[in-house]
């Protein structure tokens, strides 16, 4: 989500800022950029459901697979079964939640950006970081009230998004110049490796998700970003196989499921 929010989130700020977004071309690109991967997996996963799953299974995977390729199949499953219970590893598109909460943002953020368009850069990024803290509040108060929604629903997610959106408005502000000396930004890099390390090891399905302990990982997402220069970048993670995982990453992600 941070990757996502600092990547979509950039082109969404330069179009605007340029006086060049448009909605249609907006949205088509997302549609070729997620379609055909996950078209071709709800495919080959209706295929297999043909064949070997009952008619009941049947009707409840064709849900799935129509609220997956509608960008709602978060809302689908928070109505249904919560991420980590038994039954949810039998639905073989339980991870096209994700990609509700994406698009589902980004239905929302592109008419955000047009109605601060005005505001000076400065005025924008205040905005921006209130409506993150918002979110992440939401999440805090929906963990307690009501885990599965907070886990599955976009106002408890927004905030990992916006995370990386503004990370990506600071560096347009900056040009993505950074005026730390070089000992802080591999401190830095090295941290956020450190914390999203962390979080791969120590989560499991007892981690209250998206609460505190989610701070790690976004955190950590967000530093990696920030520390172009830094030994964990520039050498790690700019490695061959590391940058081949990045180019498959979507759809290795749809697949692992």
């Amino acid at each position: 989500f941070v990757i996502s929010g600092y990547l979509i989130g950039g082109i969404l700020l330069r179009e605007v800022s340029e006086k060049r977004f448009k909605f249609t071309e907006f949205y088509a690109r997302r549609a070729r950029r997620i379609l055909p991967a996950l078209i071709a997996v709800v495919l080959a996963a209706s295929a297999f459901g043909i064949v070997f799953l009952t008619s009941m299974e049947l009707k409840a995977f064709s849900t799935s697979a129509i609220s997956a390729l509608g960008g709602v199949s978060n809302i689908r499953f928070w109505q249904g079964n919560g991420y980590f219970t038994p039954d949810a590893h039998f639905d073989p598109l339980l991870m096209t939640w994700s990609l509700g909460v994406e698009e589902q943002f980004y239905v929302a953020f592109p008419f955000l950006l047009l109605a601060l368009a005005k505001l000076s850069s400065r005025t924008r990024i205040i905005v921006l970081v209130g409506l993150t803290v918002v979110s992440f509040a939401i999440a805090q108060v929906m963990i307690a009230v009501d885990p599965q929604a907070a886990f599955y629903l976009l106002p408890a997610r927004a905030w990992e998004l916006a995370i990386g959106a503004l990370l990506a408005c600071v560096h347009r502000e900056t040009g993505g110049r950074s005026n730390s000396p070089q000992w802080r930004v591999e401190a830095q890099g090295a941290l956020g490796l450190a914390l999203v390390a962390a979080s791969i090891a120590t989560f499991n399905e007892h981690t209250p998700v998206p609460g505190w302990p989610m701070i790690a990982p976004v955190v950590g997402a967000g530093l990696l970003l920030d520390s172009r220069g830094s030994f964990v970048n520039r050498i790690l993670l700019s490695a061959r196989p590391m940058v081949f995982i990045g180019l498959i990453s979507y759809s290795w992600y749809l697949w692992h499921w």
